[in-house]
């Protein structure tokens, strides 16, 4: 787990039932630092799977 202006993110190697491998990614902003959040007081992700942004919200 890192820990960056509040934000926990941590990252997880999970099997499946059938014991297919996957990656897991888990982010909690409930302890996120005020200078980080945007002007609706909230901090948007995005998330970049190699260097192609897959996802982006809050």
């Amino acid at each position: 787990m890192i820990t960056l202006v509040g934000v926990h993110v941590s990252a997880y190697l999970v099997l499946d039932p059938d014991g297919e491998a996957r990656m897991r990614l888990s982010v909690d902003r409930d302890e996120v630092a005020p200078v980080a959040l945007n002007g609706a007081g909230v901090l948007p992700v995005e998330l970049l799977i190699d260097e192609q942004r897959v996802w982006w919200g809050i």
